[in-house]
């Protein structure tokens, strides 16, 4: 009995351990099968496959709308360093400086104080000769002919400043100055027949003041800076650059000749026609677009109003923003390529019909300056 009992305990032990044994293999592939299981058996894969690329195809599909990199739309991550703003930013800042230290070689002070400029800045006659937008230093113009003799801009006579046409008496001579000379820059290729018509381009580094400077500075850094983070500086550059003549051309056409105008503004306008055309393109997956829409037209509404003020070009303005909404189909970074052959060529079609308007434009705005007297 005693060796009966014994077998039959020996054999409840190895049954129990082999039931333990089996018990942990069990164990190890339930765990297995838990971690290797395929997504089938717990989601269906096409839902997975739609929660796992939704957050990216989300973020793709609003990849290349601008309004979400500024203050007036949604912000997210940006991909391109920004090296023209900061660029621009600081020659601006240097310029500046520098025609700040011409006035005080010419007049003794910084700033121009008698009159007042109300910017902060310096002289009518140094804004000239460092490259202000000024007609009669571009062509010959019947408000200011070439041939006559002019008072020396930064000459006053018994704290009276004088007029700009030169008197006829000699002994005022020597306080005189031809056209030339009051211009500055380059002289011109043919005697007293101006053709500075660089000043189309050298007025987006010029400002009037501290105050022009800080206004057109922080609106660089705004929207600049983003819309450059968004895409790259070759594109933000041509931008600026483009806009900024043709805004620059259309004013000079227009705009009253015998007033001093420069500044960058025509260009930030440009910005702003490249916002429209960006929330136009990406409407359908943009988020809030009549919210962005609405902020973008109060935002353009309030530059336009500043134009209403005293020596302010808002012929340039308009044509910033013109060539802006022209050349954004032509910049417009385009996030995957299109999926066939046609639509390729619809894309590259409608960018050089973009370049091809703007061109034909600008050449039309510059004959017509340069044949009308």
């Amino acid at each position: 009995m005693s060796e009966q009992a014994a077998l039959e305990e020996l054999v409840k032990k190895r049954r129990a351990r082999h039931s333990r044994q089996l018990s942990h293999v069990q164990f190890i592939k339930r765990t297995q099968r838990t971690e290797k299981c395929p997504p089938s058996l717990i989601i269906p894969i096409e839902q997975q496959q739609e929660e796992e690329q939704s957050p990216e195809e989300e973020s793709n599909k609003d990849e290349c709308n601008i309004l979400r990199y500024i203050s007036i739309g949604p912000s997210t991550e940006n991909d391109h360093w920004p090296l023209f703003s900061w660029l621009w930013l600081v020659i601006l800042i240097i310029l500046f400086s520098g025609e700040l230290l011409l006035n005080r070689q010419t007049s003794g002070e910084f700033f121009e104080l008698y009159p007042l400029n109300s910017m902060v800045g310096p002289s009518i006659e140094t804004m000239i000769q460092t490259g202000a937008r000024f007609v009669p230093c571009m062509k010959p113009i019947g408000a200011m002919p070439t041939g006559q003799r002019y008072i020396c801009l930064n000459t006053t006579l018994m704290n009276e400043t004088l007029s700009l046409l030169a008197p006829s008496s000699p002994a005022l001579f020597n306080t005189s100055c031809s056209l030339e000379t009051i211009c500055g820059m380059t002289p011109f290729r043919l005697p007293g027949v101006p053709d500075q018509v660089v000043r189309f381009a050298t007025p987006l580094a010029l400002h009037t003041g501290i105050i022009h400077l800080f206004l057109d500075g922080a609106i660089l850094l705004i929207i600049s800076v983003k819309l450059e983070q968004a895409i790259n500086s070759l594109r933000t550059s041509l931008l600026f650059i483009c806009s900024g003549i043709f805004g620059h051309v259309l004013g000079a056409n227009f705009a009253e000749p015998l007033t001093v105008y420069l500044g960058c503004s025509s260009s930030l306008f440009g910005y702003l026609g490249y916002l429209y055309i960006d929330l136009l393109v990406h409407w359908k997956s943009t988020e809030k677009r009549l919210q962005h829409f609405v902020k973008l037209f109060l935002v353009t509404f309030a530059c336009f109003l500043l134009g209403l003020l005293p020596e302010v070009d808002s012929y340039s303005h308009l044509g910033g923003l013109a060539s802006g909404i022209i050349l954004a189909f032509f910049l417009m970074p385009i996030k995957e390529k299109a999926p066939n052959l046609k639509k390729r060529i619809i894309v590259y079609f409608v960018r050089l019909c973009s370049l091809c308007i703007y061109g034909i434009l600008l050449g039309i705005l510059i004959r017509r300056f340069t044949i009308i007297q």
